[in-house]
């Protein structure tokens, strides 16, 4: 099973991330191969995981993508988990987060 951690800390990389996965998720349709997906978003990047942001992550929720969140990164900013689209997941440090599934064999990628 290939498995992979995609990282976003910048704003204007959501774009190319979310393409990054979509073309990972349709590589492993057409191969009919299991994979495990998780988003780490830290930094600046967590303004676009709040509820009102431009950024829609249902869709890429509903195929069964994880997407984590840095709770560094929202205290810096004074965002409360309460804040966050429904189906993010916060976690204590983007940092220890990405050492943790490298360390379970995930591929690292940053957009």
């Amino acid at each position: 099973m290939l498995q992979v951690v995609l990282h976003i800390n910048e704003n204007q990389k959501w774009q190319a991330l979310l393409s990054n996965v979509e073309n990972f998720q349709i590589w492993l349709a057409e191969r009919k191969e299991a994979g495990n997906i998780e988003i780490l978003v830290n930094g600046e990047a967590v303004d676009k995981v709040l509820q009102d942001s431009s950024v829609n992550l249902a869709k890429v929720l509903k195929t069964g993508v994880k997407i984590a969140v840095c709770q560094n990164s929202l205290n810096a900013r004074a965002y409360t988990p309460e804040m966050l689209q429904e189906g993010c997941t916060v976690v204590p440090a983007g940092i220890v987060e990405l050492v943790q599934k490298q360390h379970l064999g995930f591929a690292y990628v940053k957009p």
